[in-house]
């Protein structure tokens, strides 16, 4: 992950809707890939995860959990290890995104809900706790 950003990556960032201050970051000096995961980890996966290495994508995960968290194309390529650290760090959007709380064992959703409990106003959360064996 030592490789520059080249202008037609930065080209591609201005398609994908970067906005100008990470343009003028990008160009401000050379850039590394992993500079920008970095600094820029949730961009990156909202837009271009698909784009990401193995390598890259992780450290991006590492970078902006919430945010693998948040966007469903980035949490459905998560590893099984990749969503469970995620989830420890960030376990209110765990709960917060439909496509994650379905992800969640029963075990992760009882520990989400004990340390997030005002998760529990959206109606997903809600209606899984009333169909929760007990």
């Amino acid at each position: 992950m030592t490789e520059n950003i080249t202008e037609q990556d930065i080209t591609w960032a201005i398609a994908q809707g970067a906005c100008s201050d990470a343009i003028h970051w990008l160009r401000e000096q050379p850039r590394t890939i992993a500079e920008t995961i970095e600094r820029h980890g949730a961009w990156l996966l909202e837009h271009v995860f698909a784009r990401l290495t193995a390598e890259q994508f992780a450290t991006a995960v590492a970078a902006a959990p919430e945010s693998a968290l948040q966007y469903k194309h980035a949490c459905d390529r998560l590893s099984a290890a990749q969503f469970n650290c995620a989830v420890a760090t960030c376990p209110y959007s765990a709960l917060e995104y439909e496509h994650a709380c379905c992800r969640l064992t029963d075990a992760q959703f009882a520990t989400a809900i004990a340390v997030a409990p005002s998760a529990t106003d959206f109606d997903h959360v809600c209606l899984r706790q009333r169909t929760a064996p007990a």
